[in-house]
């Protein structure tokens, strides 16, 4: 956990008739933040690790928000609901993308920031929320997803990447085959942005998630999570 001292602030903005309550990291030595990390966190949405996973990207200059992507009062009580929620929203793509701009343009507001001020990190459900964005034009800072679905749901010829994107994946994921990524790299070799995709030998699907212990789909790595925080800083910049 960041040793840096903050604040912890709700942030609620409504959009298409739903209320969302964001969570705010801020360093007490710095109500001016330069720059901020909007994290995106998996299926089962804010809980109590998020905050703590959160403050590992904050810095004396760069603010982390953590979005509420389900809506207050709609928090996933289990893995089967939360499989449910997360798979309504992404089969609505061009909603999905919509309220999740405009959960940023809120903060940008709030904060006084652009939006090439802004990184975007999502955790599975949340990394491919974040690639899907990406692919409607929205230009941020970086676009980074770890251990997603790199596969999307809007149509070929509607994606338009205009972000720096990041992903790092596990190579014995089983919901993220070889040939997901091999389509996943021939979508970024026609995208005309800078790219990285950095595949983990050996590890599973939610590498970074104290929690996961799925035999054969999911396992958490404490040094795949620590390379993968590594490289995500290093390509916010």
């Amino acid at each position: 956990m960041n040793a840096l001292n903050y604040d912890l602030d709700s942030l609620d903005q409504h959009h298409a008739g739903r209320h969302y309550r964001h969570t705010l990291l801020h360093a007490r030595a710095s109500q001016t933040a330069s720059s901020a990390v909007v994290i995106v966190p998996n299926f089962m949405g804010i809980v109590d690790a998020t905050t703590a996973l959160a403050g590992e990207f904050l810095d004396a200059h760069r603010d982390v928000l953590v979005l509420d992507v389900f809506g207050v009062g709609r928090r996933p009580a289990s893995f089967d609901q939360a499989m449910a929620y997360s798979e309504a929203l992404r089969a609505a793509p061009d909603e999905l993308a919509a309220q999740t701009r405009s959960a940023i343009e809120s903060f940008l507001q709030h904060r006084n920031l652009e939006s090439k001020d802004v990184a975007i990190l999502g955790f599975c459900f949340g990394g491919a929320v974040a690639l899907e964005l990406a692919r409607t034009g929205y230009e941020l800072r970086a676009v980074i997803a770890l251990h997603a679905d790199l596969n999307s749901r809007f149509d070929s010829h509607r994606i338009r990447h205009r972000s720096r994107i990041l992903t790092v994946q596990g190579s014995a994921d089983p919901l993220v085959p070889l040939a997901q990524i091999q389509k996943f790299q021939e979508e970024m070799a026609g995208a005309g942005v800078a790219w990285q995709l950095t595949v983990l030998g050996g590890l599973y699907h939610a590498f970074t998630d104290p929690g996961a212990d799925t035999p054969g789909v999911s396992k958490y790595d404490a040094q795949g999570r620590d390379l993968s925080f590594r490289l995500t800083k290093e390509f916010i910049g």
